[in-house]
């Protein structure tokens, strides 16, 4: 071993909870990078975005990824509980920052926060039982429905119904592409979400099945 890789043995940076710490900060990075693809926002979201519908969009992503992680392996439980709970502290960490930016006061700052924390379970919740059935036009209309409430707020003026199907389309694909990442990929943060290329096509030929 070398002196330097015994340095960063003594100080504990390959010790389970720096590695931890490492890890939530990549798949954190990846999941605000994916909801902050002009492509993705332009295909989803309506021309004019509210900081709750931007913020909404980053929830699904970092959802996506806590749902991945709660399927790994049973000896892996206990690493991806670990990253999962590090991912969610980043989550909010982050989300006061863009609070703040977005004007709201520092001394309201608390009360914003925690609606939108409880934004943020009912979110998962509603995604979570919209994906506990396979897809098909039954569940997908679930889908589509949890998409209007929680990332639209029920505004049927800004958005079609083509966007919504095509948001639930969306989230299944980025679903089945993340289940076929090993678990060890998903808990270093080294994956990366289903291109906007792929999203595409997938939309495409789910039209052209409909028709």
């Amino acid at each position: 071993m070398s002196v330097f890789g015994g340095l960063l043995r003594m100080i504990g940076y390959h010790g389970n909870y720096a590695m931890s710490i490492r890890s939530s900060r990549e798949v954190y990075a990846r999941c605000m990078l994916q909801a902050s693809s002009a492509d993705m926002i332009h295909a989803f979201l309506p021309t004019k975005l509210e900081f709750s519908q931007k913020w909404e969009f980053h929830v699904i992503h970092v959802w996506l990824v806590l749902r991945r992680l709660r399927s790994v392996h049973p000896d892996a439980k206990s690493a991806a509980k670990d990253v999962s709970q590090k991912v969610f502290d980043r989550m909010w960490e982050d989300s006061e920052k863009k609070v703040l930016d977005a004007g709201v006061s520092a001394f309201v700052l608390s009360r914003y926060v925690k609606k939108l924390q409880q934004g943020f379970y009912g979110s998962c919740m509603a995604l979570d039982l919209a994906t506990s059935t396979n897809a098909g036009s039954g569940a997908d209309a679930v889908l589509a429905g949890a998409l209007f409430r929680n990332l639209h707020e029920c505004d049927s003026t800004e958005i079609s119904a083509e966007a919504l199907r095509n948001g639930a389309v969306y989230i299944r694909a980025q679903l089945n592409h993340l289940s076929a990442i090993p678990d060890a990929q998903m808990l270093a943060g080294d994956f990366a979400f289903l291109p906007w290329e792929n999203v595409e096509q997938i939309i495409q030929k789910s039209l052209s099945t409909a028709n």
